[in-house]
């Protein structure tokens, strides 16, 4: 097999003990059939590198530039990182505190932010692991950078004490740049661009949109639609290339940029299913085992990943998202291994969303459809991908239809109480409640520790008490 844009090459010291030999000629083979492959199932458009014990033994870019499908990607293709872009600004903050300009344990009303009393109560700390409390930011209403601090000013209480519970709020991430900014008496793209592009040779990356330069990467949808959106009024998102990114990572592992007792609190995580500051990561006898990141823009999409047992690191940046970024990552990392892995298939939400959302038995027949014509090229196993659907319908307050789509994922995935919860949810926005009440019921016997399911139950069953004529 012809190997694709391979580059076999020293570049970073090793950080890890190599565990088996680096440079596998039937690995980067394989490597190379997965993205390969991937891309011919039109699961990847973008740019990959693979990096292992200090050696890159993979690097590739496959498909376009936008969705007109003229130009080529090239290894010098910038794109929008999405949430990992929330790294930096994370790790801003913990070299300032490193510098003595903060402690993360200090009070946001410390450094005047002139906002409501709650700002007393919410620890730097708290804006690293979306522990605040702060609500969700309304980009729509974003035309010019005060409308953030507008929208801070406007929060009269917080959802929950700081500390007590998680909510994934870019409120978090906008005041530790303000931070930032007031503490070192620059914009934040100076800081970006004197502290972590600069010393590390991060040359193809900046803060700027990526449409001011020949790098241009567009990103477009599975119809071949570019993305339109409108350039936001801060500074914020970080474009870069899977070499660069690749920089950053080593630079993060190795404890140039912060100490490691400093990475550390960065990986601290409210609980298992929340994102820390760098995504996901996970510390075994006080060594970091591995650290995953993942992140979205409109149709970008971007991964990072690294294993320290394996001194593995996979990157991928892709400007059509189809949500496969870890299955693929997954697969590289059974490579390496030497285990067997799977190609990745294609995203049945991502097929049949459009078409179910016009029409919810049109979107069945289309399901029951490929199951019979192509059963092994999508991801019928993927108990999740109909729930997606049913509950983009229940936001469109499409009740009836989302109805129709969660009774058919409990057919499906009979075993799965998700299924089952969903569709008491739906019954229950409908006002169904004896329905919704034996579906909550369902869900709960397969899975005991469904706290909501039992609370649900608790409510409609005190609902139905003396009300005799609810519907169903």
């Amino acid at each position: 097999m012809k190997i694709f844009g391979l580059i076999i090459y020293t570049t970073f010291a090793i950080l890890t003990a190599p565990l088996q030999a680096a440079t596998n000629p039937e690995h980067i083979e394989k490597i190379d059939a997965l993205m390969i492959e991937s891309h011919n199932r039109g699961l990847f458009n973008g740019n990959v590198l693979v990096s292992q014990n200090g050696k890159v033994l993979y690097q590739n870019e496959m498909g376009y530039t936008n969705g007109d499908k003229k130009h080529k990607l090239a290894k010098s293709s910038r794109y929008a990182l999405g949430s990992i872009t929330k790294e930096f600004s994370a790790v801003g903050i913990m070299m300032l505190q490193q510098q003595g300009l903060l402690d993360i344990n200090d009070p946001l009303s410390k450094y005047a932010f002139n906002l409501p009393s709650w700002s007393r109560d919410i620890q730097i700390k708290h804006l690293l692991n979306y522990t605040s409390g702060l609500p969700k930011l309304n980009f729509r209403k974003i035309k010019k950078a005060s409308d953030i601090n507008g929208q801070l000013k406007a929060v009269e209480s917080l959802r929950f004490p700081p500390g007590k519970g998680y909510l994934y709020s870019n409120h978090n991430v906008f005041l530790q740049i303000e931070l930032i900014e007031k503490l070192t008496h620059k914009s934040y793209a100076d800081f970006v661009e004197d502290n972590f592009f600069k010393p590390l040779n991060m040359n193809d990356s900046s803060l700027a949109p990526a449409s001011e330069a020949n790098y241009l990467v567009s990103s477009f949808n599975n119809e071949g639609i570019n993305d339109f959106f409108p350039e936001f009024p801060v500074a914020s998102m970080v474009y870069s290339t899977t070499a660069d990114m690749l920089k950053w990572q080593i630079a993060l592992h190795s404890e140039k940029l912060i100490s490691k007792s400093s990475l550390k609190t960065l990986f601290n995580a409210f609980s298992a299913n929340a994102n820390s500051a760098l995504g996901d990561g996970r510390y075994d006898n006080d060594k970091l085992s591995f650290h995953r990141h993942h992140g979205s823009h409109f149709n970008f999409e971007s991964q990072i990943y690294h294993n320290t047992q394996l001194g593995l690191s996979v990157i991928l940046l892709t400007n059509n998202k189809n949500f496969k970024l870890s299955s693929i990552t997954n697969a590289v990392e059974s490579i390496v291994q030497g285990k067997s892995f799977n190609f990745p298939k294609k995203s049945l939400y991502l097929t049949i969303r459009q078409t179910a959302y016009e029409n919810a038995n049109n979107g069945i027949k289309l399901y029951y459809s490929l199951k019979q014509s192509a059963p092994n090229l999508y991801d019928f196993e993927n108990n999740n991908a109909l729930i997606r659907v049913g509950y983009k319908l229940i936001e469109q307050k499409q009740f009836i239809s989302a109805i129709e789509i969660f009774t058919l994922s409990t057919k499906e995935f009979p075993k799965h109480a998700n299924a089952f919860d969903s569709l008491a949810e739906a019954f229950f926005a409908n006002g169904q409640m004896k329905l919704a009440l034996k579906n909550y019921k369902i869900s709960v016997a397969l899975n005991v520790n469904n706290n909501n399911g039992h609370k649900m139950i608790e409510k409609i069953e005190s609902e139905l008490e003396g009300h005799t004529n609810l519907i169903n």
